[in-house]
């Protein structure tokens, strides 16, 4: 994942996604935006987009304008003041961001969304003061530091500004939850509404405190992220939906009679789980008063999107059927049937505004409305929830000045009034009528917020310590399944673990183990070339990421570096198995195990993937110097350079004494550097820079096919392959780099990035004071 302003964008699905939307871009713009982001602000020419992207000596002028242009509309966002995407005359073009910029983006970010709140002015004025000097050194820096590191100073900071600038924050940098968040209800304020005459009068915070909770029981056990969780409404019945993987998205119905009684044992209840090949789905709503439940089915590949019926009146069994309707994939707002099936009430995209639309449309005519229409707003529809009755509609959408705006529609006589206006603070992920319709819900995180459709009173309760939450469906007045969505966790979520594949493409040898169960993340666990029960990894606890060496089973900590959160990059023994070498913050370090002594080898930080040359005399390494990726020498121990050749080049390595190295989409012999150096294999770009050679065989993985894949270097297209299903690891997270020995073949080690584990809880409240 990397950021660009509000946009995080998915490398695994070439896609750009923010809070309210996702856009899949082709493989040749989504190429274009990578080369920028690799070279942000620097002048990049027009040959060389043709070399790296288009991969030819001669690019049709009118083909990259076409792509600059299409570039910079998927770039627009109302978030960003200006295009990022600048293009200097008869020079060539550049991307106008970089870290300092990402970091004082999600520092305004949090500054606009704590000012925006009316409770800091009266309860906490000095708060952002306090808060701020831990932020402003991070901006600026001319080693920008990482945006975790931006997070960690507001999870640090003081009291209330530390709540709501944190949430922010983790919002901007971990947005990878695919049921991610929009904005978080807060307390009403006085505000007049041109469409009606009814404003809504805010009051204290109810009095029960998070004590008064009883603890959430949880009801989902299964690996993965369970989100939307909906009772039918004879809450015989729950759906949710279920994401394991970026390929696997379903959904699982079950009875909820089931789901209770499964979390005495943590057993799974038996439940069907409605699959589409090729296809995500994400559950929209259950059918007012009968057991037929809304899907939006999407095509991996196409992006295309409809919306299918499954008729489970006759549970287990089921019906199902695609309806002839509009869908939009990009809208993260969930669709709702009408009472009688004839209509549905669901969000269309306008992707030039980027903005959300509320439609109705009559499925017999395909007859359609515009109920809420969003243009010139600055992201449109939020949300939207049908009364039980279903007569009523209440929405929330953000305005133009980006303040936050919760309406009732009346379906029948098409009035609507305000209820509630609210700063942009945080994450709302959903609204909820109670069964008697007479209340409206939303959870704010922490808290529960009630408004009183009779009076519009506004009232909160803090949810139980520790426990945060995003999406409810109603039991009864005081309980509700909710989907668990937590800040917190979302961190945690992001961790490395090493899986270790023991004859990965022999199907009779193969073995799976994980090298590490403790605490923490871990990665880059490489073998001693000469000590077979000998292995460094890297590990981040507390004291951030540090050097360990596992011996016979037992671990010691090698290094005391600074405390960090930035990754340590590849670690690589010497040819006698007596020192590592290893990347972090792009300095070079040399660890000498004899003598326990670190050593910084160069005061530059510009070096990343060094690997001993074969004599261990020397190292070899990528060195990014003026904006571009090189291949340099590094003697051993003057630490005297040399650049080796005239050819960028990343991520060398050494196979049986030879040196190689990738070069765009290419796998590179070298010979001299230069036009001597032999191209080896173009697997269309799947090879990317995780690719590792051992004994004659060029291995890697293919994030889009979900595979490793191997070949010998002397037949290229002998490709072997064997996929996550087949070792039994789809849904346990995504393959993102491994490590292995250059002398044996087995074992590989790969870096998991560990997907959320979020689960469903049955929430029980105390009762609001009246």
């Amino acid at each position: 994942m990397m950021l660009l302003g509000p946009w995080t964008i998915d490398v695994a699905r070439f896609a750009l996604v923010d809070v309210q939307q996702e856009r899949e871009l082709e493989p040749l713009l989504f190429r274009l935006l990578q080369h920028f982001l690799a070279h942000p602000q620097r002048v990049i020419a027009r040959q060389e987009l043709a070399d790296q992207v288009w991969q030819q000596a001669y690019v049709d002028d009118n083909a990259i304008n076409r792509a600059i242009s299409d570039l910079r509309k998927v770039l627009q966002h109302p978030l960003l003041d200006a295009a990022v995407l600048k293009t200097h005359h008869r020079k060539g073009y550049s991307l106008q961001w970089n870290t300092a910029l990402q970091q004082q983006f999600a520092l305004n970010q949090a500054k606009a969304a704590i000012e925006a709140g009316p409770d800091f002015v009266t309860e906490d004025a000095t708060s952002l003061q306090q808060a701020e000097p831990q932020l402003q050194p991070l901006v600026g820096q001319a080693q920008p530091t990482p945006l975790s590191a931006v997070a960690e100073a507001v999870v640090h900071a003081p009291a209330k500004t530390s709540l709501w600038s944190r949430r922010f924050l983790w919002l901007l940098i971990l947005p990878c939850l695919a049921f991610g968040a929009y904005l978080l209800l807060t307390e009403a304020k006085p505000s007049a509404d041109k469409a009606g005459s009814v404003v809504a009068t805010a009051i204290p915070t109810a009095a029960a405190q998070a004590s008064d909770w009883q603890k959430p029981q949880q009801l989902s056990w299964a690996q993965g992220m369970a989100s939307t969780p909906l009772l039918s409404s004879d809450k015989r019945l729950l759906a949710y939906s279920q994401l394991n993987s970026p390929q696997q998205a379903k959904v699982i119905v079950q009875l909820f009679s089931n789901t209770l009684k499964a979390t005495a044992d943590h057993s799974a209840s038996e439940a069907v789980s409605l699959e589409l090949a090729d296809h995500h789905l994400q559950v929209q709503n259950w059918q007012p008063g009968r057991a037929v439940l809304l899907v939006q089915a999407q095509h991996r590949q196409s992006g295309n999107c409809s919306y299918r019926l499954y008729d489970f009146s006759a549970y287990p069994a089921y019906q199902q059927q695609q309806l002839d309707a509009k869908c939009s994939s990009g809208s993260k707002v969930r669709a709702v049937l009408a009472a009688d099936g004839q209509m549905l009430y669901r969000p269309e995209l306008e992707p030039e505004q980027n903005s959300v639309h509320l439609v109705q449309e009559e499925l017999a005519t395909g007859q359609q409305q515009v109920l809420v229409n969003s243009r010139g707003t600055a992201m449109g529809l939020l949300d939207f929830t049908l009364s039980p009755d279903g007569r009523q509609l209440a929405y929330a959408r953000l305005d133009s000045s980006k303040t936050g705006l919760l309406y009732l529609y009346d379906l029948t006589t098409q009035e609507q009034r305000q209820l509630a206006s609210f700063g942009q603070t945080g994450m709302v992920l959903q609204l909820a009528f109670n069964p008697a319709g007479d209340y409206l819900y939303g959870l704010n995180g922490l808290e529960l917020v009630r408004i009183r459709l009779a009076d519009l009173r506004v009232q909160k309760q803090q949810l139980p310590a520790g426990f945060e939450a995003g999406e409810l469906n109603f039991l009864d007045d005081q309980s509700a399944v909710v989907s668990e969505v937590s800040v917190r966790l979302a961190g945690r979520s992001g961790s490395m673990q090493v899986v270790q594949l023991d004859h990965l493409f022999d199907e009779q040898q193969r073995k799976l183990s994980w090298f590490w169960r403790g605490k923490g993340s871990v990665a880059a666990v490489t073998p001693n070339p000469v000590k077979p029960d000998s292995f460094a990894f890297a590990l981040l606890q507390d004291r951030g990421w540090q050097i360990w060496l596992r011996e016979a089973g037992q671990d010691k900590q090698l290094t005391e570096l600074q405390s960090s959160v930035d990754p340590i990059n590849h670690i690589n023994w010497s040819p006698d198995g007596k020192q590592l070498v290893f990347s972090h913050k792009k300095i070079l370090w040399l660890y000498q195990l004899e003598q326990q002594k670190l050593t910084q080898l160069l005061p530059q930080a510009e070096f990343l993937f060094p690997v001993f040359d074969p004599s261990g005399d020397s190292l070899v390494v990528q060195r990014d110097l003026n904006k571009q990726q090189q291949i340099w020498r590094v003697q051993l121990p003057s630490g005297q350079l040399q650049r080796l050749g005239l050819n960028q080049g990343s991520v060398p390595q050494f196979d049986q004494g030879q040196l190689y190295y990738y070069r765009g989409n290419q796998l590179m012999r070298y010979v001299d550097g230069g036009k001597g150096d032999q191209v080896l294999s173009r697997d269309a770009g799947s090879l990317l820079s995780s690719y590792r050679l051992s004994q004659g065989w060029v291995y890697y993985y293919v994030h889009d096919k979900a595979e490793f894949r191997r070949f010998p270097l002397h037949q290229p297209d002998a490709v072997e392959k064997v996929t996550l299903q087949q070792l039994q690891l789809q849904g346990k997270g995504m393959p993102m780099t491994f490590t292995m020995q250059p002398s044996e073949p087995q074992p590989l080690f790969v870096n998991m990035m560990i997907y959320p584990q979020l689960h469903l809880y049955l929430l029980r409240w105390p009762a609001f004071a009246d």
